[in-house]
């Protein structure tokens, strides 16, 4: 099944790269399943920015996982449509 890409509630997942640590954020289209990858810096609010093309986001360093997780998490994504159960989610 094809979802519809116009459609407001399709799920989508956004996976930051970074050298050793990654950041995923997963929106469902509601508020209760969207989180974004929550690390081991419990706590942690240092700014950590990721660089797509010509624009920059931040996030905290407390999303941050092993990057060898989220590329596992984004898989699991993409074989199932739902949030990845391999990692832990903090709230959006």
């Amino acid at each position: 099944m094809t979802p519809d890409s116009d459609a407001d509630d399709v799920p989508y997942l956004a996976i930051g790269v970074g050298s050793d640590e990654s950041v995923l954020v997963f929106e469902q289209g509601d508020e209760e399943n969207g989180g974004y990858s929550k690390g081991i810096r419990a706590g942690d609010n240092t700014p950590i920015t990721f660089a797509y093309g010509t624009s920059s986001t931040e996030y905290l360093a407390w999303m941050l996982i092993p990057k060898e997780a989220a590329y596992a998490a984004a898989l699991e994504f993409f074989r199932t449509g739902q949030r990845p159960t391999s990692i832990e989610w903090g709230d959006i």
